[in-house]
């Protein structure tokens, strides 16, 4: 009888738990669709994108526990992004300097959403005062974002800039941000003037609260 070494038996241990691991999101996924997890407070979604890496991995399942309170600043939301967003997407494709373009969106079980939805983290909610300093984003005087640390370019943003949010905006922002479309990335590729509003609604909100299960 051959005896496994420590090694082995880790590998072992990793293989066991994976495959637990995978028959859940199975069960979850199933329950989801099939007994209307939404109804008890929980949505069940399939990431597609690396936009919140390392938190939320590409293809990854993420289920919800919906909050019964506001939408908060730190809240990870899934929220519907705007058509004209693809105008920054695009813009954004030949610039050098800051990464990202893909659309790190997500898909609902059971549903079809394509890429109409984000998954995001809000940076600033209504009532935030939001501003820029010309090296940093920063939200009622902190810092949430340094565009100087990460050299990520601004040009379109003036220092000095402010807005406080109304009670249906939103300033979200990806936790992988070189790679993230979303609200930084418009306002800094078109300006706080543009048609194209860096802003999101929170009537558009599908989802928020607490991630119950990531795998």
């Amino acid at each position: 009888m051959r005896v496994l070494d420590r090694a082995s038996r880790g590998v072992l241990v990793r293989l066991a738990g994976s495959v637990v691991a995978g028959l859940l999101a199975v069960v979850l996924v199933a329950a989801g669709v099939m007994f209307g997890l939404p109804a008890l407070g929980f949505s069940v979604w399939s990431v597609s994108g690396t936009s919140m890496e390392p938190t939320f991995r590409d293809g990854s399942i993420l289920v919800l526990r919906s909050s019964s309170s506001s939408v908060a600043r730190g809240d990870v939301v899934v929220i519907d992004r705007p058509s004209s967003w693809h105008v920054v997407q695009t813009s954004v494709t030949s610039s050098v300097k800051n990464d990202g373009t893909g659309d790190e969106s997500r898909k609902s079980i059971g549903s079809r959403f394509g890429r109409s939805a984000l998954l995001k983290r809000v940076l600033a909610a209504p009532g935030d005062t939001l501003s820029f300093d010309g090296k940093a984003f920063l939200v009622n005087g902190d810092v949430v974002y340094s565009t100087a640390d990460n050299d990520y370019e601004c040009s379109a943003l003036p220092a000095g800039w402010s807005h406080k949010l109304s009670a249906n905006e939103l300033f979200v922002m990806g936790d992988n941000a070189r790679v993230s479309l979303d609200s930084r990335k418009v306002v800094c590729t078109v300006g706080p003037d543009s048609e194209v509003s860096p802003f999101l609604s929170v009537s558009g909100v599908r989802a928020h609260g607490d991630s119950v299960f990531n795998w």
